[in-house]
């Protein structure tokens, strides 16, 4: 029996290799060695491309915040730029309504900007609309209006009022009103 079984192990196996090449050991190994080989440098590959990878990740990461910094540094200096221009215009017109005010003997040309904000624009660093502004402020509230020809004065440049024993003291209207007649 056991010489019947080698036989069928024989015959097994030239039934299988029927149209198989046979490879000798020699070869074999060095197939195995080439794709050992391979997979070492296809591990290798792949190790080298995640680490680029990562690194250009990296790159991309800093620019990013780069760029967020450089975004936000500019909506900064806009704003900045804004409050300065808003500021550099409301002095051109007060500016303006200052001159315009001395002109039409206007007495408190503070008020007067406050009150013709609404009505003057700026057009290419111009003032545009204060006379015509002024000249309807005053048709409106006359009392603005100092007496022509009477320059106006300055504050803390004014007389100071004289006090005394004349007629119209203050003292002798107080005690005529207070004397029985």
């Amino acid at each position: 029996m056991a010489e019947n079984e080698g036989a069928n192990a024989q015959g097994a196996e030239g039934e299988g290799s029927e149209g198989l090449e046979s490879f000798s050991r020699e070869e074999m190994s060095r197939v195995r060695t080439e794709a050992k080989n391979y997979r070492l440098k296809l591990r290798e590959t792949e190790g080298k491309v995640e680490d680029l990878t990562s690194k250009i990740q990296s790159y991309e990461d800093a620019n990013k915040s780069k760029e967020e910094k450089l975004a936000s540094e500019k909506t900064e200096l806009e704003k900045e730029l804004e409050s300065a221009r808003s500021k550099n215009n409301n002095l051109l017109m007060e500016i303006a309504v200052n001159a315009v005010s001395k002109k039409l003997n206007i007495i408190d040309p503070e008020a007067a900007f406050l009150l013709i904000q609404g009505q003057v624009s700026i057009e290419d660093g111009e003032v545009k609309g204060v006379d015509k502004a002024l000249k309807d402020l005053v048709k409106e509230k006359p009392y603005l209006v100092g007496e022509s020809g009477k320059p106006i004065p300055e504050p803390g440049t004014g007389t100071k009022p004289v006090g005394g024993s004349g007629e119209n003291s203050f003292e002798k209207i107080m005690l005529g009103a207070i004397k029985p007649s």
